[in-house]
């Protein structure tokens, strides 16, 4: 029995190769190219603000807890149940230790992507805000928007802690 296991070959999968294409860079300045786009306007600011918000919703809103109501509860085993998901052997119970400390820092990685996400919506917001009136534009400076965004991520950090701390 065991020699028939040995002979027997094991599928891999082998993913397709990924190509890059390369651009060649120009071999001397262009003078008169136009240059980037560095103008903003309203709507452009709002649909920013919409996509970091609806980014932030999906990762602190929905993702969070379904990774605690389907991967903690696996890893945990189920409640009121002494025997740990990956057996009682040391090996097993390391095993899961292990895991286990993977998903916390990944749980927390989500949880500081999505709070920063909506800190920055809602500095941008802010920005915005001030950005709309040409007096208030021409104000604001590199600090002022430091500023915002310093302000922004006191005042909403623990936003997505299901912790409860």
């Amino acid at each position: 029995m065991a020699d028939e296991r040995a002979n027997q070959e094991i599928p891999v999968y082998i993913p397709p190769a990924v190509t890059a294409q390369r651009s060649d860079n120009p071999t001397k300045p262009v003078t008169d190219a136009p240059g980037l786009r560095t103008e903003w306007d309203a709507s452009t600011l709002d649909g920013a603000v919409s996509w970091l918000e609806e980014h932030a919703a999906f990762l602190g809103e929905w993702l969070l807890p379904t990774m605690q109501n389907d991967i903690k509860d696996r890893l945990t085993g189920p409640p009121g149940s002494a025997a740990p998901p990956f057996g009682s052997f040391p090996t097993a119970i390391a095993l899961s230790d292990r895991h286990l400390g993977h998903y916390t820092r990944a749980e927390g990685a989500v949880q500081t992507v999505a709070e920063q996400l909506w800190q920055t919506a809602q500095a941008l917001r802010e920005v915005k805000e001030k950005y709309e009136t040409a007096e208030q534009a021409n104000r604001m400076s590199a600090a002022a928007f430091d500023q915002l965004f310093a302000a922004e991520a006191s005042s909403s950090s623990g936003r997505y802690d299901l912790t409860g701390a």
